[in-house]
């Protein structure tokens, strides 16, 4: 497994600045752009104290900083709680979450899951399960994971969100009448323990909302209506919303993706980021500003896995290339992505 760690530093004056590694594992290296990089032995512990020189032929600065690395069979890690945490996905249990040193390993342990949304502060974390119930999980808390729900008849839960302050969960569910799986999927919330369940939208027959994404300022909800397109409610007034379209009178699909939640508000409630896979092998990048006309552009042709960097910013991935890119929302779709780092697949966010 390669490790990689990117040194972030500045010279006031603009001079050009020189890594060198001082203390360091056998095999570590460090390139002329700050970048550390390593291959620990398999199963092996590896931690230590790595002292870096970072000079500019005049001022030197010794940076030192340790990292440590366990054979945890960790997938999708997240930077949480401003960067002071990790978060990561693993085989057997709901995940981990570790020290930005790498100490203080703490195994959350319970049913797998197929996502995950956290609060403001990222501190606890709701899940759906391999079983289709709603499940809030304690990351710095060393308490049971809890099941918040328990569906009967296949009438299964999905895309849990807290809301209005982190005191309620967000949530679909489907439905059958009539007791032979068809059924329906609504958009409801209701209290951390499950109890004061309230419907939000009125879908019908066999339509099904899913995927609902409520904005920070908790005035929208967006979601899929599924095999018709991206709708938005003006919450709490209205109960379906409407159509959201392109310029062309497109409507958008946005794929379910497992792990990586699909449609990411910005911080400032006004935009949201999303992919449409076409033709089983084509993802589009959408981008969706609820004051424009039209709501929904085209923002990046062949790519997906985006999420926000700040509120004018989108990291993500290419599809036409191994690494990772950035691009400003101000950009058109025809203009090149900033290649931000080159790798076969990383979960990249900034880290605070």
């Amino acid at each position: 497994i390669l490790y990689s760690y990117q040194v972030i530093a500045e010279d006031p004056e603009n001079d050009t600045l020189l890594y060198e590694l001082i203390e360091f594992p056998s095999g570590m290296d460090i390139n002329e752009d700050g970048l550390i990089t390593w291959t620990p032995i398999e199963g092996q512990l590896s931690s230590g104290e790595i002292i870096l020189m970072v000079s500019d032929n005049g001022e030197d600065g010794a940076l030192p900083f340790t990292q440590t690395l366990d054979n945890v069979k960790s997938q999708f890690p997240l930077w949480i709680q401003n960067g002071k945490k990790i978060f990561s996905f693993t085989l057997n249990n709901v995940g981990f979450v570790i020290n930005q040193d790498g100490s203080g390993l703490k195994t959350i342990s319970g049913i797998k899951p197929q996502d995950i949304s956290f609060n403001s502060d990222q501190t606890l974390a709701l899940f759906i399960g391999s079983d289709d119930d709603i499940y809030l999980a304690y990351l710095n808390e060393d308490k049971s994971t809890i099941r918040i729900t328990q569906n009967v008849n296949n009438e299964w839960y999905s895309d849990p969100q807290f809301i209005d302050n982190d005191s309620k969960i967000l949530y679909a569910q489907r439905k059958h009448p009539s007791n032979n799986n068809i059924g329906y999927i609504n958009i409801y919330y209701m209290d951390l323990d499950g109890k004061n369940v309230s419907k939000i939208s009125n879908a019908i027959n066999e339509e099904k909302f899913i995927m609902p994404r409520m904005s920070p300022t908790g005035d929208k909800i967006i979601y899929l209506f599924k095999n018709v397109g991206l709708y938005e409610i003006d919450y709490p007034a209205e109960e379906r919303g409407q159509l959201v379209s392109t310029s062309g009178g497109d409507s958008i699909i946005p794929e379910l993706s497992p792990f990586f939640r699909n449609i990411r508000w910005a911080s400032d409630g006004n935009k949201a980021i999303l992919w449409e896979k076409k033709f089983n092998s084509t993802y589009n990048l959408y981008l969706y500003e609820k004051d424009k006309t039209p709501k929904l552009r085209l923002f990046q042709a062949g790519a997906r896995y985006a999420t926000w960097n700040g509120n004018e910013e989108i990291i993500f991935k290419y599809e036409s290339s191994s690494g990772m890119y950035r691009k400003n929302i101000n950009t058109v779709s025809t203009d090149d992505p900033e290649l931000l780092h080159d790798a076969p697949w990383v979960q990249l966010q900034p880290r605070q």
